[in-house]
């Protein structure tokens, strides 16, 4: 995996791969309207399903294992980006969106949506606030 620039087409549900020869490729479809795709300290692939909301790891063959898909009790709400820190700490940030094929019942219920950035670090996590917004 490692050596390729990954790419999202959420819209058409699905990750591509620009290899260093220059050729592109469709390689991961569907996708559950993945983003941010990002190798990690493994050379895995880590990669925010908006759909499905959680985060996941694809390895060389191509197998993918849940990382996390909530955080106390509560599903992510459209994970979106992720960054790896030299430590290996993982950080992704969770936004609001309300993806259109998705219907999220937090939204109808007048329940508060809150936008988080998480950490996962040695099989924890830690919950460090981005912002509290009200979706009524």
């Amino acid at each position: 995996m490692v050596g390729n620039l990954y790419f999202s087409d959420i819209d058409n549900n699905r990750l591509h791969k620009l290899a260093p020869t220059g050729g592109i490729t469709s390689f991961h479809a569907p996708s559950n309207r993945a983003n941010g795709p990002r190798l990690d300290l493994d050379g895995g692939l880590l990669i925010c399903e908006q759909e499905a909301q959680r985060l996941v790891k694809m390895d060389g063959n191509g197998n993918i294992t849940v990382v996390a898909d909530g955080y106390q009790g509560k599903p992510f709400n459209s994970p979106n980006d992720i960054w790896v820190h030299p430590n290996g700490s993982i950080y992704m940030t969770d936004p609001r969106y309300q993806h259109p094929l998705k219907k999220w019942d937090c939204y109808d219920s007048g329940e508060k949506i809150i936008q988080r950035i998480y950490q996962q670090a040695i099989g924890m996590h830690k919950d460090l606030n981005f912002g509290d917004y009200d979706a009524r």
